[in-house]
C-alpha cells in the first residue's frame, strides 16, 4: 500500500498578513511547479482524499490532518480569495519515495521527483531522458535501477547537452539491480550513489581501495576493460606478501577433491570469451591436521575444453628447485610412459691398467668369501637415500696361466659374504674371459660405501687382470670396469 507523510495537523493555525488569525481562510493544493490540482490525504494510508481548497475554521486552523505522497505547491488565500502567500516544491524532511515501473524508452516528468524508476530490459534496451535540470530545479532528485537479466542496458540521458556526473553524458546500467541515484543542482545532474547489482561491471574506470576489504558475498565482478591491480604497501623486508586471496566455501562436507581455482579467458577465432586456461589447488586428504594437496595446470589442447596437463605434488615438506643455465631455448621432452624412477646419480671407475694375482677361488657350492681371489677393481658411491635402488654393473677381462673355471665376485665395505658372482670357463692359456653381471639392491645407507671386484681360480696359479701372461693388451684401452647408478625407488 502506498503511505504518505504527515505535512500539517488539525493543530496548525495560519495568520492574515496583519498578524490577525485567517478565518475561512483557504488552502490550495497543487502538483509542484503547475497550477494542476493534486491531492492531500488524511491519513498516512492515503484512504480519504481532504477537500481541495480545505476551509480553515474560525481560528484559523485546518479541521482535518494533511498527509502528502508527493512534491505540492500550497496556495494560502483569505475568505476573499485574496492570495496571501505560495509555498512550492513542499516536501516533509522524511518524505517517503514512491516507484514506477518502466518496460520501454521514457521522458521524465516534474511529478517523477522523489520516485525510483524501476526499467524492465527485457524486450530491449531502454533509455531515460532526463528532464531538463533548470526545469527539474535545484534539489529535484530521483532514482533508477535495471530489474531485469538480460544483457539489454538501461541508459540515462540528460537532456541536450547536460551532464549526469563529472563529465559524463550519459551514465548506463548493465546488470541486474544495479542503480544510480542523482540529483538536479538546476544545471546539470550530479550522482549521489551509485549501487551494484547482481554483478559488478565496469565498462571504463577503476576500483580503488586504498585500504580495507572488497568483498562480494553472491554474483560476480567484471572488469570490462582496463586492469585489475593489487597492491600491499607495508615495511616487509624478506617476507612474501599475499594481498590477494581467492576463496571457496561449501555448504556440503569437504572431501577429497575440492579446492579452488582460477580461470583465464581470452578471445579466439570464435568464441569470446573462450577458456584459455585454469590453475586449480585441490586436496587428495581433508583431515583435520593432515591435509594434502596438489597444484594443477590446465590448458587447451585440439580445441577441446579445459584439460590438466600439469600436476605438481610434493609428499615432504621440501622443496623441488628446478634451475638451469642455458645459453639458448631448449626442448625437454619427456617419454610417453609412466616413469617411477629416475636417476639420481651415476659413479664409474675404469681402469685399463694390467695386474695379476694368484689367490684360489673355490668353485663349489658356497658364496665367495672377501679373503678368496685377489681384489683389482673399488668404486665408493654415498647414496642421497637409504630407499634409493642402486644398480651395479661389472665388466671384467681375464686370463690364466692353466686352462679351468675362473669367478668374479662384488663386495661391499668389510662384508665377508659376496653380493654376486658370475664365472667362466678358460679352455686354454690363450683364450680371454670376459664376464659382465649386475647387481641390484636397495642403498640402506646415506653414508659413503665402497663395493669391491674380486677375481680368482680354483687351482690358484696365476690370474692376469686386462691382459695375458702378466702382460697388457692394447695399449691400455683394453679396460674392465664398474659402474653405480642411484635411482629413486
Amino acid at each position: 500500500m502506498t503511505k504518505a507523510v504527515k505535512w500539517a495537523g488539525k493543530e496548525t493555525q495560519f495568520f492574515a498578513n496583519d498578524g490577525t488569525v485567517l478565518n475561512g481562510g483557504k488552502l490550495y493544493q497543487y502538483q509542484t511547479g503547475t497550477t494542476t490540482n493534486a491531492n492531500t490525504y488524511t491519513d498516512v494510508g492515503i484512504g480519504t482524499a481532504n477537500s481541495n481548497p480545505m476551509t480553515l475554521d474560525s481560528a484559523g486552523r485546518l479541521q482535518q490532518d494533511v498527509f502528502i505522497n508527493q512534491s505540492m505547491t500550497f496556495v494560502l488565500k483569505d475568505s476573499s480569495l485574496v492570495t496571501i502567500w505560495t509555498i512550492d516544491a513542499v516536501t516533509a524532511v522524511d518524505q517517503l519515495w514512491t516507484t514506477v515501473a518502466k518496460t520501454s524508452n521514457y521522458t521524465t516528468l516534474v511529478t517523477d521527483n522523489y520516485k525510483q524508476i524501476a526499467v524492465d530490459a527485457t524486450a530491449g534496451g531502454v533509455t531515460l531522458t532526463l528532464l531538463a535540470a533548470a526545469t527539474a530545479g535545484s534539489g529535484y532528485i530521483q532514482a533508477a535501477n535495471k530489474i531485469d537479466a538480460s544483457a539489454n542496458t538501461v541508459t540515462l540521458d540528460p537532456n541536450g547537452s547536460e551532464t549526469i556526473g563529472t563529465g559524463a553524458t550519459t551514465q548506463v546500467l548493465r546488470e541486474r539491480n544495479e542503480g544510480i541515484l542523482y540529483v538536479s543542482d538546476g544545471t546539470n545532474w550530479q550522482i549521489i550513489a551509485k549501487y551494484w547489482g547482481d554483478n559488478i561491471t565496469l565498462a571504463t574506470g577503476n576500483i580503488t581501495l586504498t585500504a580495507g576489504n572488497l568483498t562480494i558475498t553472491a554474483g560476480n565482478a567484471t572488469l570490462a576493460d582496463g586492469t585489475l591491480s593489487v597492491n600491499d604497501q607495508d615495511a616487509r623486508t624478506n617476507t612474501v606478501s599475499r594481498p590477494l586471496t581467492i576463496g571457496a566455501d561449501t555448504t556440503g562436507t569437504p572431501a577429497a577433491g575440492i579446492g579452488t581455482g582460477i580461470l583465464i579467458n581470452a578471445e579466439s577465432a570464435d568464441e569470446s570469451p573462450s577458456n584459455f586456461g585454469a590453475l586449480e589447488f585441490c586436496a587428495t586428504d581433508v583431515t583435520a591436521g593432515s591435509e594434502d594437496t596438489y597444484f594443477d595446470i590446465l590448458t587447451r589442447v585440439a580445441g577441446a575444453a579445459l584439460t590438466k596437463v600439469w600436476r605438481f605434488i610434493a609428499t615432504g615438506a621440501f622443496k623441488g628447485i628446478m634451475t638451469h643455465a642455458n645459453t639458448a631455448d631448449r626442448t625437454y621432452t619427456f617419454p610417453d610412459t609412466d616413469i617411477s624412477q629416475h636417476i639420481i646419480q651415476c659413479v664409474q671407475t675404469q681402469t685399463g691398467a694390467v695386474a695379476t694375482g694368484t689367490t684360489a677361488v673355490p668353485i663349489d657350492d658356497t658364496i665367495h668369501q672377501i679373503t678368496e681371489g685377489d681384489q683389482y677393481m673399488t668404486l665408493a658411491i654415498t647414496p642421497k637415500s637409504t630407499a634409493n635402488i642402486l644398480y651395479i654393473d661389472v665388466v671384467v677381462h681375464l686370463t690364466h696361466s692353466a686352462a679351468g673355471t675362473m669367478a668374479v665376485s662384488l663386495f661391499q665395505d668389510a662384508t665377508a659374504d659376496a653380493l654376486a658372482t658370475s664365472f667362466g670357463q678358460l679352455v686354454s692359456v690363450t683364450q680371454i674371459v670376459n664376464l659382465k653381471f649386475s647387481h641390484k639392491m636397495t642403498a640402506g645407507t646415506t653414508s659413503a660405501t665402497t663395493f669391491k671386484v674380486r677375481a680368482g681360480t680354483a687351482t690358484g696359479a696365476t690370474t692376469t687382470f686386462n691382459g695375458s701372461g702378466g702382460a697388457r693388451f692394447f695399449g691400455g684401452v683394453f679396460a674392465s670396469s664398474i659402474t653405480i647408478t642411484e635411482v629413486s625407488p
